[in-house]
């Protein structure tokens, strides 16, 4: 669940076929306003609020794409880490260093004593001394 992609991919789907529909529009707009069929300010304001809609739909585009990026490399961390899980044949009742560098990020030890355990997945675990 936390790295499936498909509903993103269908969101990045839909903005590009938007994009394509917006270039096409422009394209229109352009060629219109070549044959002089519509006035100079109808050109410039119809001109203007596709360049917008079209920047606004790429910024949105972007930002779905990195987030999809991002989940597939959390995917590959997990899977990392589901794997260093699978080869132990029992929990570990001492301390297992391939567990340990497999799962765990870095640990931050702060001067009130609070000490933050962060994984490779991102995820946090706060504790105190």
């Amino acid at each position: 669940m936390l790295t499936d992609t498909d509903f993103i991919d269908a969101d990045i789907q839909a903005l590009e076929e938007e994009l394509t529909t917006i270039t096409g529009m422009l394209r229109l707009c352009i060629a219109e306003n070549a044959a002089n069929t519509m006035t100079e300010e109808t050109y410039r304001t119809t001109h203007a609020e596709l360049c917008s809609r079209f920047e606004e739909t790429e910024s949105k585009l972007a930002a779905l794409q990195k987030q999809r990026d991002k989940m597939k490399a959390d995917a590959i961390t997990i899977g990392g880490m589901m794997f260093e899980l699978g080869e132990l044949d029992t929990l570990p009742v001492i301390f297992d260093e391939k567990l340990w560098h497999g799962t765990v990020d870095h640990v931050t030890v702060h001067a009130d004593e609070r000490v933050v355990f962060r994984f490779k997945d991102g995820k946090e675990i706060v504790t105190m001394l």
